[in-house]
């Protein structure tokens, strides 16, 4: 996972849950105890923050280093999924946006899965729009208005399930989403509390 925040509490506390090892360089410098059990179940991939003037080339240059080797490793059939929360941030603050969108139209062949989160599209870069027009696992919360809702219909293009997704996204209560595979019509709620 790439964080890009100087600060996440949330994210630290789920990381140490899932145990995973938190670095601030990529590829991560092996550990002896690594070497003997084996990796974490994931990383981190956090850089050291605080200074204003130089975090955001930081942190940029540690994301892009994530995903050079990562897509490197695809052609070498070492799968994986990253995870770029703060999506937007990445895309056009980090300058990062070529990067995801290579990943997300390529990258699938070889394994490679990019998570983006979105809550609103407009203007977040091209990142968002491919991730939400081809992405294959969606999760829909309680959007604003009917424009939304609306937009949620076009992102899901659920075909004989659009009208019951439509009816149940406005009564869903906080920390629920509507689950559904793209292609194979699976869909339920999850309730992430």
């Amino acid at each position: 996972m790439a964080v890009s925040k100087p600060d996440d509490k949330e994210t630290a506390m789920q990381g140490a849950r899932l145990e995973y090892r938190r670095v601030d360089q990529w590829p991560p410098p092996p550990k002896v105890k690594e070497m003997l059990d084996g990796k974490p179940s994931g990383y981190l991939v956090w850089p050291a923050m605080g200074n204003i003037n130089t975090d955001i080339p930081r942190t940029a240059k540690l994301t892009r280093e994530l995903m050079e080797h990562t897509y490197s490793g695809g052609v070498k059939q070492r799968h994986a999924i990253l995870v770029m929360d703060d999506t937007m941030v990445k895309a056009k603050v980090l300058g990062l946006d070529g990067n995801m969108v290579t990943i997300l139209a390529m990258a699938g062949a070889m394994g490679i899965g990019l998570w983006i989160f979105v809550q609103k599209p407009t203007d977040s870069g091209r990142t968002t729009l491919w991730g939400c027009e081809n992405a294959t696992h969606l999760f829909l919360t309680k959007g604003g208005d009917q424009r939304m809702l609306k937009r949620y219909m076009e992102i899901a293009n659920a075909g004989e399930y659009s009208r019951m997704i439509e009816a149940i996204i406005p009564t869903l209560e906080p920390f629920q989403f509507v689950y559904l595979h793209k292609y194979n019509g699976h869909i339920c709620i999850v309730d992430a509390k």
